[in-house]
């Protein structure tokens, strides 16, 4: 972490992605693993680009990981 308490920029900002543009091309099914007290990014926005999934009838779920943030997936969340 202490990496990226010395960035000035976010350089993924400067791409222009959009979740919810890219999710019109998604047409595979898809599974979202969140981090339930998620830091670096937002669930809401997840949650946003699988309601769009669902509404094109592409299969597709959530599963929350209780407990963790955003890299206690590969921690703590692992074995989950």
């Amino acid at each position: 972490m202490a990496t990226y308490a010395q960035m000035r920029v976010n350089p993924v900002k400067n791409i222009s992605f959009n979740a919810l543009d890219a999710a019109a091309k998604v047409s595979a099914p898809a599974i979202f693993i969140l981090a339930e007290n998620e830091e670096l990014s937002s669930n809401a926005n997840v949650e946003a680009v699988q309601e769009t999934l669902a509404e094109r009838h592409v299969p597709s779920s959530i599963h929350v990981i209780k407990g963790i943030t955003h890299y206690g997936v590969y921690k703590e969340g692992f074995d989950e």
